[in-house]
């Protein structure tokens, strides 16, 4: 696309509004737009309505087509004070032009001031006054060492010696200490300095390395560039970046087996683990919360645990079901049961240890215990429970001290602090009726059973439902098929009634499927008809009226008394071949608009018909200029597409417009 302007570019115009123009043909005398300035390219125009005072110039862009457009891209000026004007009906003059704030002229003082870019394929004369020059675009000549900042100019007065590199001291740019090779080195060679100043290339010592492989227990490795090998973390091993950690889950079993080891921290456990030992695991030791003890033992039948060491410390009491035995034991025995009182070889047994002791077994009425003196009113009991243990049912218990005992919830069972209660609605619920053998009921003295379902009796519900109570025996039972249905009976004993749905007119009855089945009342019946009544139970598919679901086909006549609005595709992007039509003026000269009427065959022939007076053409002279819009039927008539008549009128209007600005201008 470029832009172009051009002598005796003219055309007319009936578009309206402010959009893109329709042109209509040149001017006598003048040239069109796509002829003088080419499709596709911009150019100055200026818009003139002849009968009123709207004016408007711009820049548009030229397109070729059916018709020509120009459209209005960028407004220069204009009587709608610089914007788009909304031109009215009637035809204007669009033209090529050189707008006066677009022209370049040379002023009094012979200058020429631009406010625009100016391009040209080259300049002649001084551009001293030139400014925001690109020097990437200074493509000869030699740069005079003044036109450089002062830094430039250093290096411009530096001397070429050769190794010698530029480089800056943090105040000028001065050469190198060193000197670098002028020629390259061989493959692989490296730069090296003597620390003198000499810099060479130089063959580094490589080793003979070639590939590193990460062994068992390892990760990584590599062959080429930096190796690193890595500590592989597995089940219990985590591994960071300095240091390499045993955590507490060391297998994936249940029971780990260390085949040795030494721990400098604490090793947790969780409530019964077990620490195994021995070739069998036969060895244990372990905690168990729930009932508060630790557990050291043997599961060897008959086997013994021996601890061998100086002394041994236990600040609890030691409960076993075992023998613990022990060069001596130091330490309360309180917890201890049935000691055996022959054993009791030393010290004094205190009072309250004896058993109860009849008044006539002493030869005083009172004793003295622990220095106070007791009367014997009765006699001294002392009771032999050492321990109390929760049974089935039971929760708590204890050794010492005051023991509780409490009863243990479970399924049904809620306990509180002083209720025990069963509870129902923890029942699993069950829609099966195999299920349901028994019910639970409360007789009338409170009693709770289980009763069978056969021994529940009617009568013994609230019948809100209205069942019968009636008992006997029912003889048979008779089913009486209804509207729409057949079949039917009676069962005196056992058996199977039927009754089947009624096939009718229109209906089909299957195994187990109802149809609709049109063709019981409709005649002609084929793909994409149309279905009209043809009584009041009886319907015939037109074989001239066809329905394919967007296309409506008649063959024949459409009658309508009211408005009929429909639209005929005319996009231009569905259309090709697209030409104006040509001698418009001479067709239409070759047609008669004539009045007439209908004959008599034609009436009884087509029903629209009738004997008023019309008004039309005749076919065969329309067939003669334009036979695009005449079709011919089956039986030979003609019949004219009088829509297609409109374009033909168009272009005649357009014809006279034009001989009328002509004769116009002529004046």
């Amino acid at each position: 696309m470029a832009f172009q302007i051009a002598d005796r570019v003219k055309e007319t115009t009936t578009t309206t509004g402010t959009g893109t123009l329709n042109l209509g043909g040149a001017v006598s005398q003048f040239q069109t737009f796509v002829a003088g300035i080419g499709n596709g390219n911009e150019t100055y125009y200026s818009i003139e309505d002849p009968t009123g005072t709207d004016w408007e110039v711009g820049i548009g862009t030229v397109t070729s087509g059916a018709p020509d457009t120009l459209s209005r891209d960028t407004v220069l000026s204009s009587s709608n004070a610089g914007s788009l004007v909304n031109f009215g009906a009637g035809s204007k003059v669009v033209f090529s032009t050189q707008p006066a704030s677009k022209t370049v002229i040379v002023n009094t003082d012979t200058n020429v001031n631009v406010s625009a870019n100016i391009n040209a394929t080259s300049f002649v004369g001084s551009g001293a006054s030139l400014t925001s020059l690109n020097a990437s675009n200074v493509s000869s000549g030699t740069l005079d060492n003044a036109r450089l900042d002062a830094q430039l100019q250093d290096i411009a007065g530096l001397a070429t010696t050769s190794g010698k590199i530029i480089q800056g001291d943090g105040a000028n740019f001065v050469l190198s200490s060193y000197t670098i090779p002028t020629s390259d080195g061989t493959t692989g060679q490296v730069l090296t300095t003597n620390g003198s100043g000499a810099v060479t290339f130089q063959t580094p010592t490589v080793g003979d390395i070639t590939a590193v492989t990460a062994g068992s227990g390892l990760t990584g490795g590599g062959t080429t560039g930096d190796v690193t090998l890595n500590v592989g973390a597995g089940t219990g091993v985590t591994v960071n970046a300095d240091d390499i950690a045993i955590g507490q889950d060391v297998a994936t079993s249940a029971s780990p087996t260390f085949a040795g080891g030494t721990f400098t921290a604490n090793v947790a456990f969780g409530d019964l683990d077990y620490i195994l030992m021995g070739s069998t695991g036969e060895y244990q030791i372990y905690h168990d919360h729930a009932n508060g003890v630790s557990v050291i033992k043997d599961a060897d039948v008959g086997g013994s645990i021996n601890i061998e060491a100086d002394s041994i410390s236990l600040t609890g009491p030691v409960v076993g079901t075992s023998t613990v035995n022990a060069a001596t034991f130091n330490g309360s025995g309180a917890g201890l049961t049935s000691l055996n009182a022959s054993n009791v070889s030393s010290g004094t047994l205190n009072n309250a240890r004896l058993s109860a002791v009849p008044n006539s077994a002493l030869d005083n009425s009172s004793i003295t215990i622990n220095g106070t003196g007791v009367s014997l009113g009765g006699s001294i009991s002392v009771g032999d429970i050492t321990g109390v243990t929760a049974g089935d049912g039971l929760t708590g218990g204890g050794t010492t001290g005051a023991v509780t005992l409490n009863v243990g919830a479970g399924t049904l069972i809620d306990v509180t602090a002083d209720a025990v209660s069963v509870d129902l609605s923890e029942l699993t619920t069950s829609t099966s009726d195999a299920d349901g053998d028994f019910f639970c009921v409360v007789d009338s003295v409170n009693a709770q059973k289980k009763l069978t379902k056969g021994n529940i009796n009617l009568s013994g519900f609230n019948n809100d439902a209205g069942f019968s109570t009636t008992t006997g025996t029912v003889t048979s039972v008779g089913v009486t098929a209804g509207s729409g249905l057949t079949g039917g009976g009676t069962v005196t004993t056992s058996g199977t009634i039927t009754v089947n749905v009624g096939a009718g007119t229109g209906i089909d009855v299957a195994a187990d499927a109802i149809s609709v089945d049109v063709s019981d009342f409709m005649s002609n019946g084929s793909n994409n008809r149309v279905v009209t009544a043809t009584g009041t139970d009886a319907m015939n598919a037109e074989a001239n009226m066809t329905f394919d679901g967007s296309t409506l086909a008649v063959t024949g006549a459409i009658t309508a008394t009211g408005d009929i609005t429909a639209f005929y595709t005319s996009d231009e992007t569905l259309k090709t071949n697209i030409a104006n039509i040509e001698n418009p003026m001479e067709k239409v000269a070759q047609l008669n608009g004539v009045s007439y009427n209908w004959t008599d065959e034609a009436q009884a022939k087509y029903d629209h018909l009738n004997g008023d007076k019309e008004i039309g053409v005749i076919a065969q002279q329309v067939e003669k200029v334009l036979p695009e819009m005449v079709g011919t039927r089956d039986d030979g008539t003609k019949a004219v597409r009088y829509e297609r008549m409109c374009a033909l009128l168009i272009e005649c209007v357009k014809d006279l417009q034009n001989q009328v600005n002509e004769l116009k201008g002529a004046k």
